[in-house]
């Protein structure tokens, strides 16, 4: 795996976010490219050709010079969307952290294989299995199993600490329960 594919994976994986599209399953099976093609562009492990740069680019309303380089502005036109350009900008930066050791992250579950922190997946599971234990909520364990996985991935993404981990774990899991008790009542 090259730099530059690595790179360009990132800068790819940050405009895919930022154009609202929670996984890079999802974005591959809306625009019929392969899943597997899409990822390994994404995290680095296959080059882009000339063609798939402009595709993507297209598809995520994005600067090929940009995606390819990194250079300038996200977007053809500086200013085009702005709170577009703020959260490429983030993400680009959680990426950064993420790859200059400052930020202890592993990525977020997507596909069949994946890498992830074992300590807070289980700080997931604990705490769903404890707050479900205590109530007399019925939801099926492929929800709860969803859920969990939402959970560690909405965690995983943001560079907060273990405290503040575990506090948006539970508010998490409050908002799903008030969730159900709404669709239940209704």
């Amino acid at each position: 795996m090259s730099k530059l594919s690595e790179q360009i994976g990132l800068r790819l994986r940050a405009a895919r976010r930022a154009a609202n599209f929670r996984s890079a399953r999802t974005f591959a099976f809306q625009n019929e490219i392969p899943e597997s093609t899409y990822s390994q562009h994404e995290t680095g492990k296959r080059a882009l050709s000339p063609e798939m740069l402009l595709n993507y680019s297209q598809l995520l309303n994005v600067d090929p010079g940009w995606l390819l380089t990194g250079d300038g502005s996200p977007y053809l036109m500086q200013g085009q969307d702005q709170e577009r350009e703020q959260l490429i900008s983030q993400e680009m930066q959680n990426l950064r952290n993420f790859l200059d050791g400052s930020m202890y992250k592993i990525p977020p579950i997507k596909g069949r294989i994946a890498l992830i922190d074992m300590e807070l997946f289980l700080d997931v599971l604990r705490a769903i299995a404890v707050s479900f234990s205590n109530d007399k909520i019925s939801v099926s364990y492929e929800d709860l199993i969803d859920f969990c996985i939402d959970i560690y991935n909405n965690v995983v993404t943001t560079s907060v600490n273990e405290k503040n981990r575990k506090s948006m774990i539970n508010l998490s899991i409050s908002s799903l329960k008030r969730g159900m008790r709404k669709n239940k009542d209704s």
